[in-house]
């Protein structure tokens, strides 16, 4: 693994001996240099406009989290090439130590919840789901909002194959509608979660397993929900939220922000919407929470006020470094590699695309002041 010039700077040119593994919505795998690993996340290049746009995504978030001191996981611009082959992402080295393991927040939930209904009754959730669509069984990953998926079909009465299913099947259905019930409504998913919901579960998973947390997580969470804001992010979902935790010295702390490509513009056809009812997912901030930024001797209203410190040059700048990366000559590629990665520069080469990630800091700053004035006066009402 090398980096393309002296001065250590992006990007970095690597060989993968292991083939690509899918794992998510962009190819995804793990390699390994030495007693380290990487991860390398990489565009599938489809036809579609902007397919590469998470690179661009990645790499300004991290720029972003560098300048405000936010911890987030150190996204590089890489291209995984052997002979012809090539393909363009982001490399980041795993961010957990030695002993460390991590678990997401949903996976958290997802615990919570087959604790609370009988193993038996996910199984024959499933098999009655199979009767009904059968295809659809290979899409299944093994989450509770698919299991949601499936309930809301069973639930259904007005779904086209209920009446084709065995009596067996139907009776299965009514003697436990209600407890199906309980279990759909428990497995939604949900676009909004707050800070309090995420230390809840967090916490109770630590305490459940003997672990101290280390840092503050509350101070942690607020500083990624006001990252995401300001970057007009769409997909902190709570499988983009993580607890890091050691087994053997017994602690546990909150993971880095990643998984931070999905900012607008860089996804065209994502970047439209407005705060807050079309925004796809985000952390929301609660009352109290918003009373800590509000105030300046806070160490939260301290990190908002550096927030709207940050000038347009200043954002403009990193931009331009990032687009320095994606943009090198030195990887332009000739014939039917320049067709293939020319959608990468087109969009990314336009300086009105900074312009554009202004706009949103600034939108975003605004919707906050909004949200703070709005729960300003809520409290005085209250009073």
């Amino acid at each position: 693994m090398k980096n393309n010039d002296e001065s250590g700077n992006l990007p970095i040119i690597f060989k993968a001996i292991k083939l690509p593994r899918k794992i998510s919505y962009n190819n995804s795998y793990w390699i390994t240099r030495g007693n380290k690993k990487f991860f390398f996340k990489y565009a599938k290049h489809k036809k579609e406009k902007n397919d590469n746009g998470f690179i661009i995504g990645e790499l300004f978030v991290n720029e972003l989290c560098k300048k405000l001191g936010v911890p987030c996981v150190d996204y590089h611009y890489a291209v995984n090439k052997v002979g012809r082959f090539e393909q363009r992402g982001v490399l980041s080295p795993s961010f957990l130590r030695e002993h460390e393991k991590s678990i997401t927040a949903r996976k958290i939930k997802e615990q919570e919840i087959y604790s609370k209904f009988p193993k038996e009754m996910f199984l024959k959730i499933k098999l009655v789901y199979a009767a009904l669509e059968p295809l659809l069984m290979y899409y299944e990953h093994g989450n509770i909002y698919f299991i949601n998926h499936m309930l809301t079909a069973l639930l259904d009465k007005n779904h086209p194959k209920q009446k084709r299913l065995p009596a067996l099947f139907k009776n299965f259905i009514t003697d436990n509608k209600s407890q199906l019930e309980e279990l759909r409504i428990a497995t939604e998913k949900e676009a909004f979660i707050t800070t309090d919901e995420y230390i809840r579960r967090l916490t109770d998973f630590a305490k459940a397993n003997g672990f101290k947390i280390e840092g503050n997580m509350r101070l942690d969470l607020q500083r990624m929900a006001i990252v995401d804001i300001i970057t007009k992010q769409h997909d902190r979902h709570d499988g983009n939220v993580s607890l890091i935790y050691d087994e053997k010295k017994k602690t546990a702390r909150l993971a880095p922000m990643y998984d931070n490509g999905l900012a607008g513009p860089f996804f065209a056809e994502k970047a439209n919407f407005i705060y807050p009812d079309e925004t796809l997912c985000y952390i929301k901030l609660t009352p109290n929470d918003l009373m800590s930024i509000a105030d300046g001797n806070t160490q939260i209203g301290q990190f908002y006020q550096k927030v709207k410190s940050i000038t347009k040059p200043e954002l403009i700048k990193m931009g331009n470094f990032i687009q320095s990366l994606c943009v090198d000559d030195n990887l332009k590629r000739t014939g039917a590699a320049t067709k293939r990665y020319g959608e990468l520069y087109e969009r990314e080469k336009d300086v009105e695309i900074w312009k554009e990630v202004y706009s949103n800091y600034t939108n975003g700053i605004k919707y906050l002041d909004k949200l703070i004035k709005a729960n300003a006066r809520e409290n005085d009402l209250e009073k």
